[in-house]
């Protein structure tokens, strides 16, 4: 059962980072809240370099998230 955990976790992994460089959308609260999750995860397998990985990619999006919002309030 464990092994098969770590096997999804790091399909889950390759996935994000696939998407990362095609087109995730950053914008998004839920993207933010699955990558909380799975950055959760993986620290569970120990791998800390794919840890930084997801963090590295979470700061991104937040620093985005909070320019569009900036520029939205703007405009009002």
């Amino acid at each position: 059962m464990e092994k098969e955990k770590s096997r999804l976790v790091e399909e889950c992994y390759e996935c994000v980072v696939l998407m990362e460089e095609i087109a995730l959308k950053s914008d998004s609260v839920f993207t933010l809240q699955h990558m909380d999750f799975l950055i959760e995860k993986v620290k569970e397998t120990g791998n800390t370099a794919r840890v930084q990985k997801l963090q590295e990619m979470k700061n991104k999006m937040e620093e985005k998230s909070s320019k569009a919002l900036a520029a939205f309030k703007s405009l009002q």
